[in-house]
């Protein structure tokens, strides 16, 4: 059965929100700092500038492609866009109007998603960029295409990563074992985030009040 014919038996219409969203990808979301433009070959250059700083990719904490491996990541990407199975953005600094990272909706099922394979330029950590990319993209999630569940899959060892999910007051994670199909990420253990619908706006004012202090 395929996963439209599954969306119109569960919801009684025949083109769901997520299908009528997925139905206009690619499209861009819109923030204060930061626009998410969809993926595209056009930023395979600036993208491979940003990860060229060794200090991006250097440990297997974080799954972020080369700068030889960035060509491997957007073909793979766009593949999973045209399957319905990710909507993969670049993050563009609204200021320079410059690539700034890139972020995805990854692992897309009928209730749920993954938001993962961020990576953000050294210049732009510990700004606004991180938190609205996140933002913007859990808003779309649970406000359009109208998703029960997401998920944030961090790497055991990474305590920065996990502090961050921890301050938005995402706080249930199981452990869980992650096979990966990039050649230079291993296998690893890593700690899975789960958010619900019925908690996004908790957490969405959390993140407001974090990027947008009164």
């Amino acid at each position: 059965m395929t996963l439209s014919l599954k969306r119109s038996i569960l919801t009684g219409s025949s083109r769901s929100p997520w299908e009528l969203s997925m139905s206009s990808y690619p499209l861009s979301l819109l923030g204060s700092y930061i626009n998410l433009a969809p993926l595209c070959h056009q930023h395979q250059d600036d993208l491979c500038c940003i990860v060229a700083d060794k200090a991006l990719w250097h440990n297997n904490q974080t799954m972020i492609p080369t700068p030889e491996l960035v060509p491997t990541y957007i073909k793979l990407s766009l593949e999973a866009a045209k399957r319905g199975e990710e909507l993969p953005f670049a993050i563009i600094s609204r200021e320079s109007q410059k690539v700034v990272g890139s972020i995805k909706l990854q692992q897309i099922s009928l209730n749920s998603a993954e938001i993962g394979s961020t990576f953000i330029a050294l210049s732009h950590q510990k700004t606004a960029v991180n938190s609205e990319a996140k933002l913007i993209l859990m808003q779309h999630a649970f406000e359009t295409l109208k998703l029960e569940h997401l998920n944030f899959m961090i790497h055991k060892d990474n305590k920065i990563s996990q502090k961050a999910i921890e301050r938005m007051g995402i706080t249930h994670k199981t452990n869980c074992f992650h096979q990966s199909n990039m050649p230079q990420w291993e296998n690893y253990d890593y700690y899975d985030y789960c958010v619900t619908n019925k908690e996004w706006s908790h957490i969405k004012q959390n993140l407001q009040n974090s990027l947008f202090p009164s």
